[in-house]
Protein backbone atom coordinates (compact mmCIF):
# COMPACT_ATOMS: atom_id res chain seq x y z
CA UNK A 1 0.00 0.00 0.00
CA UNK A 2 1.30 3.49 -0.85
CA UNK A 3 1.30 6.20 1.96
CA UNK A 4 0.53 9.41 0.53
CA UNK A 5 3.16 11.78 2.41
CA UNK A 6 1.40 15.36 3.05
CA UNK A 7 3.93 18.34 1.75
CA UNK A 8 2.44 20.91 4.62
CA UNK A 9 4.71 18.72 6.73
CA UNK A 10 7.85 18.24 3.75
CA UNK A 11 8.08 21.90 2.70
CA UNK A 12 12.35 22.05 2.05
CA UNK A 13 13.62 24.38 5.26
CA UNK A 14 15.18 27.28 4.81
CA UNK A 15 18.06 28.89 6.16
CA UNK A 16 20.02 32.71 5.70
CA UNK A 17 23.61 34.05 6.31
CA UNK A 18 21.92 37.64 5.66
CA UNK A 19 18.68 38.70 6.57
CA UNK A 20 15.99 39.40 3.57
CA UNK A 21 12.62 38.58 3.17
CA UNK A 22 11.67 35.20 3.46
CA UNK A 23 11.46 33.76 0.09
CA UNK A 24 7.86 32.58 -2.07
CA UNK A 25 8.49 28.89 -2.16
CA UNK A 26 6.30 26.34 -4.53
CA UNK A 27 6.49 22.71 -4.46
CA UNK A 28 5.32 21.21 -7.66
CA UNK A 29 4.65 17.59 -8.92
CA UNK A 30 7.14 16.66 -11.91
CA UNK A 31 5.17 14.40 -14.49
CA UNK A 32 6.30 13.34 -17.73
CA UNK A 33 4.50 12.44 -20.49
CA UNK A 34 4.22 11.30 -24.48
CA UNK A 35 2.88 14.18 -26.71
CA UNK A 36 3.47 14.09 -30.57
CA UNK A 37 6.21 10.83 -29.71
CA UNK A 38 8.41 13.84 -27.80
CA UNK A 39 9.05 13.44 -24.00
CA UNK A 40 7.03 16.82 -22.39
CA UNK A 41 7.33 18.01 -18.29
CA UNK A 42 4.42 18.85 -16.86
CA UNK A 43 4.58 20.59 -13.19
CA UNK A 44 1.02 20.77 -11.26
CA UNK A 45 0.92 21.97 -7.99
CA UNK A 46 0.14 19.48 -5.23
CA UNK A 47 -0.62 19.04 -1.80
CA UNK A 48 0.48 15.39 -1.26
CA UNK A 49 2.90 12.89 -2.78
CA UNK A 50 2.66 9.31 -2.84
CA UNK A 51 6.23 7.76 -2.93
CA UNK A 52 8.42 7.68 -6.58
CA UNK A 53 6.61 11.16 -7.18
CA UNK A 54 9.28 13.39 -8.54
CA UNK A 55 8.57 17.30 -7.09
CA UNK A 56 10.35 20.27 -7.66
CA UNK A 57 10.57 22.91 -5.33
CA UNK A 58 11.08 26.47 -6.49
CA UNK A 59 12.18 29.04 -4.66
CA UNK A 60 12.41 32.74 -5.43
CA UNK A 61 14.54 34.69 -2.90
CA UNK A 62 14.08 38.78 -2.79
CA UNK A 63 18.17 39.76 -1.95
CA UNK A 64 18.91 42.74 0.09
CA UNK A 65 21.14 45.97 -0.89
CA UNK A 66 24.07 44.46 1.23
CA UNK A 67 26.42 47.05 3.15
CA UNK A 68 30.02 47.25 2.26
CA UNK A 69 32.01 44.05 3.32
CA UNK A 70 29.34 42.36 4.35
CA UNK A 71 28.97 38.58 3.48
CA UNK A 72 27.16 37.82 0.60
CA UNK A 73 23.96 36.42 1.59
CA UNK A 74 23.38 32.43 1.44
CA UNK A 75 20.21 30.72 1.35
CA UNK A 76 20.14 26.91 2.65
CA UNK A 77 17.47 24.44 1.59
CA UNK A 78 16.75 21.12 3.00
CA UNK A 79 16.00 17.65 1.56
CA UNK A 80 12.98 16.41 3.40
CA UNK A 81 13.86 13.36 5.21
CA UNK A 82 11.32 10.98 3.13
CA UNK A 83 12.73 12.42 -0.14
CA UNK A 84 16.14 11.94 -2.16
CA UNK A 85 17.56 14.86 -3.85
CA UNK A 86 18.00 14.24 -7.73
CA UNK A 87 21.37 14.64 -8.99
CA UNK A 88 22.25 17.48 -11.35
CA UNK A 89 18.39 19.20 -10.67
CA UNK A 90 19.36 22.05 -8.52
CA UNK A 91 19.70 25.56 -10.53
CA UNK A 92 19.64 29.12 -10.19
CA UNK A 93 18.20 31.40 -12.65
CA UNK A 94 21.50 33.34 -12.53
CA UNK A 95 24.95 31.95 -13.55
CA UNK A 96 26.75 33.92 -10.60
CA UNK A 97 24.99 31.97 -7.98
CA UNK A 98 27.09 29.15 -6.18
CA UNK A 99 25.45 26.14 -5.15
CA UNK A 100 26.82 23.21 -3.24
CA UNK A 101 26.02 20.47 -1.13
CA UNK A 102 26.43 18.65 2.13
CA UNK A 103 25.85 15.48 3.96
CA UNK A 104 24.61 17.30 7.38
CA UNK A 105 22.91 21.16 8.14
CA UNK A 106 26.44 21.98 9.59
CA UNK A 107 28.27 20.91 6.45
CA UNK A 108 30.95 21.14 5.11
CA UNK A 109 29.67 22.39 2.34
CA UNK A 110 30.66 21.21 -1.54
CA UNK A 111 30.45 20.72 -5.14
CA UNK A 112 30.93 17.40 -4.36
CA UNK A 113 31.14 16.54 -0.71
CA UNK A 114 33.04 13.72 0.91
CA UNK A 115 32.01 10.98 3.63
CA UNK A 116 34.47 8.31 5.55
CA UNK A 117 33.92 5.07 5.14
CA UNK A 118 35.89 2.32 6.94
CA UNK A 119 36.68 -0.41 4.95
CA UNK A 120 39.08 -4.26 5.41
CA UNK A 121 42.52 -3.59 3.62
CA UNK A 122 44.81 -6.62 3.95
CA UNK A 123 42.83 -7.69 6.83
CA UNK A 124 43.13 -4.07 8.73
CA UNK A 125 40.32 -1.63 9.47
CA UNK A 126 41.17 1.31 7.71
CA UNK A 127 39.13 4.85 7.09
CA UNK A 128 38.76 6.47 3.53
CA UNK A 129 37.59 9.77 2.47
CA UNK A 130 35.26 8.64 -0.68
CA UNK A 131 32.62 11.11 -2.82
CA UNK A 132 29.32 10.77 -1.43
CA UNK A 133 26.48 9.72 -3.83
CA UNK A 134 24.63 12.84 -4.71
CA UNK A 135 21.42 10.77 -3.32
CA UNK A 136 23.14 10.83 0.13
CA UNK A 137 23.31 14.92 -0.01
CA UNK A 138 20.55 16.39 2.45
CA UNK A 139 20.96 20.07 2.00
CA UNK A 140 21.27 22.06 -1.22
CA UNK A 141 23.32 25.55 -0.09
CA UNK A 142 22.80 28.73 -2.98
CA UNK A 143 25.74 31.50 -2.59
CA UNK A 144 24.86 34.91 -4.03
CA UNK A 145 27.86 36.71 -3.55
CA UNK A 146 27.07 40.69 -5.05
CA UNK A 147 24.18 39.77 -6.48
CA UNK A 148 20.59 42.01 -5.36
CA UNK A 149 16.81 41.52 -6.76
CA UNK A 150 15.24 38.82 -7.16
CA UNK A 151 16.78 35.14 -7.73
CA UNK A 152 14.86 31.89 -8.66
CA UNK A 153 16.45 28.47 -7.18
CA UNK A 154 14.96 24.95 -7.80
CA UNK A 155 15.62 21.54 -6.84
CA UNK A 156 14.02 18.06 -7.43
CA UNK A 157 13.67 15.03 -4.93
CA UNK A 158 12.02 11.90 -5.49
CA UNK A 159 9.38 11.23 -2.35
CA UNK A 160 10.91 7.82 -0.52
Amino acid sequence: MLKSVLLAAALLGTTALAAFTPPVQTIQRVTVSTVGGKSVETLTDTATANPGAVLQGTHVVTLPTRKAGAPGPRYTVGIPVQGTYLPGSASADNKAVTISFALTKDGPYAARPTKTVTVTENGKSVAKTVTADPAEYRFVRYEFGELQGKVTVKLRYRVN
